[in-house]
């Protein structure tokens, strides 16, 4: 009903119309974006599915169709809200290619549509090993626009991580395929292509984030990858120098021959295999060696074993001095702290930023790697500590020609045959079965292992570090044939040690000189380089002796 001044009430049937009205109104509001009314329509029905027909609106709008028309790509016009055909839209170009696309699902017209829009995509990835294979030879399998660029309604830039395309996830995306052993031995491809990367350097480098490392759009392309035979392939013969070139200037043939997709295995690179197998079970040997020491001393500990007494030496003319000697003893001087400080320095720096390339698939190693500010400043902080290694490792050689040329460098680091006799004595004083406990000289047998597999490790560490910090180089220093072998050596030799290197530190080398009752909370040797007459006599009686028997006879010369 109208007043006079024509106002309409809403009341009655006015106001059932105007609530329908309403709500309708505000049920389209999350669809604004949409491009037109039929997509709309579209939305409205397809957010409400919960199967594979489900359309997420905000992911939808987000993507890089978010504001075509549903048509752009399903090109055909609605009746209404039905899926009756009133107008086909569809190109002759797009029918044309949706015939050698029978394989991609339901839709071979949508799936082709790419083309009507992306012509110059199109026309390069004709060209490609994909195009070819699936336009030409019809190979259902071959990679489309959807099997890279996906979900096909959730289409990303290449320069959003989240992207399917996107450098962060481009190694996922074409894993779906070359890392199917499916579809590798229906079509003759390497299986090992992903496997390969992902152990390799670049691989590892790749998965903890770094923003330089090559990927395999970088190598092989995008819309363009050939096939590793073509000559215009860049991993083609003298083509991969120059595209090793865009990374590591200087690149020769012996260099690009070096990197390839071939896994380390008995057949295509026997001599890492080996190797790598020599050092698994020298890490077993040495940790099941140090473990069973550590385990039979805690046992000693707990059981109390051990004399509670101290022992002084059996020789009666030194218990009649003992109250005459100092109550301290040189045991490391300024030079060996020097170089003691300068190692456990090295090998922390080396050992927390070089574990996460390690184990770049623990959860732990990006969360870690983000610590030291991402992978390329951990390279730095890893480099850093590689040099005050070398700069260590050039005085602790050069102080022991020192001491070579004034005739006091003595052999008692050097191994012997009392060493494993000690061994076998001392691992029945710990399990209990003797009350004899082994006399060490300067040095016990465990103090001696641990040294020489600290040189082992620091020669072997160094060498291969040098090889992967310059490449180049040292591709140029080896010879050709040894080119391909000696990299999987290089990175198998140089990540075990580390391993044997990070055990040695945290559980032997801390348990010793930190966590043993007799010592803890820490052992002062490494910071005074003075150890006390007790812990000399009870850990080194051989030494003590030596000690003693030196100043009688120098005491015997000056009088």
């Amino acid at each position: 009903m109208r007043n006079s001044r024509n106002t309409i009430y809403l009341t009655g049937k006015n106001l059932y119309r105007f609530s329908a009205f309403l709500s309708f109104f505000i049920s389209i509001l999350p669809f604004s974006a949409i491009a037109s009314e039929l997509d709309v329509k579209c939305i409205i029905c397809h957010s409400r599915f919960r199967d594979e027909r489900f359309i997420d609106e905000k992911e939808y709008k987000d993507s890089v169709h978010g504001k075509l028309e549903c048509t752009g790509c399903h090109a055909i016009r609605f009746k209404k809200m039905t899926h009756s055909v009133s107008e086909d839209m569809t190109s002759n170009e797009v029918k044309e290619v949706s015939k050698y696309l029978k394989g991609k699902g339901k839709d071979a017209l949508t799936v082709a549509s790419c083309v009507g829009c992306h012509n110059r995509e199109y026309s390069v990835f004709r060209k490609s090993i994909h195009g070819k294979a699936i336009l030409e030879e019809g190979i259902q399998n071959a990679a489309f626009c959807t099997d890279c660029h996906s979900p096909p309604h959730y289409i990303r830039k290449s320069s959003d991580p989240l992207s399917s395309s996107s450098r962060h996830r481009i190694v996922e995306t074409c894993a779906r395929c070359h890392s199917d052993r499916t579809i590798a031995s229906r079509y003759g491809l390497n299986i090992y292509v992903v496997e390969s990367y992902r152990a390799h350097f670049h691989g590892k480098r790749y998965a903890i984030g770094s923003k330089e490392t090559p990927n395999c759009v970088i190598c092989h392309g995008s819309h363009n990858i050939k096939s590793h035979n073509d000559p215009e392939s860049p991993v083609f013969g003298t083509n991969k120098i120059t595209l090793c070139s865009k990374c590591h200037e200087g690149a020769t043939e012996e260099f690009a021959r070096a990197f390839t997709h071939r896994p380390v295995d008995s057949k295509n690179n026997p001599t890492a295999f080996y190797v790598r197998i020599v050092m698994v079970w020298m890490i077993i040997s040495v940790v099941f060696l140090l473990f069973f020491h550590f385990v039979l001393d805690i046992y000693s500990e707990i059981t109390k074993r051990r004399r509670k007494g101290r022992e002084t030496p059996v020789k009666s003319p030194l218990n009649t001095l003992l109250k005459n000697l100092p109550r301290e003893f040189e045991r490391m001087n300024i030079h060996y702290r020097i170089q003691h400080i300068a190692l456990f320095t090295s090998v922390f720096y080396l050992a927390a930023s070089g574990f996460t390339l390690k184990y770049p698939e623990l959860k732990i190693s990006q969360a870690w790697i983000n610590l030291w500010g991402g992978i390329e400043m951990a390279g730095h902080v890893h480099r850093f500590g590689a040099v005050v290694l070398i700069v260590d490792v050039i005085y602790h050689i050069g102080y022991i020609i020192y001491l070579s040329t004034k005739k006091r460098l003595g052999t008692a680091i050097m191994p012997q045959v009392k060493d494993i006799k000690d061994c076998w004595k001392n691992i029945r004083y710990l399990t209990g079965t003797s009350d004899e406990r082994p006399k060490f000289g300067r040095y016990t047998y465990l103090q001696k292992l641990d040294y020489w597999l600290v040189v082992i490790i620091v020669f072997v560490m160094t060498a291969t570090g040098f090889m992967y910090w310059f490449p180049t180089l040292t591709a140029d220093i080896l010879p050709g044939w040894s080119s391909f072998w000696i990299w999987g050596v290089a990175y198998i030799a140089h990540s075990t040690e580390a391993l044997i290197a990070l055990f040695l530190g945290i559980l032997w080398h801390f348990y010793n000189v930190h966590l043993k009752s007799r010592v803890f909370p820490m052992s002062w040797v490494w910071l005074t380089g003075k150890i006390s007459i007790e812990d000399l006599i009870e850990d080194h009686p051989l030494e003590f002796e030596r000690i003693i028997e030196e100043g009688e006879k120098a005491a015997s010369q000056d009088s």
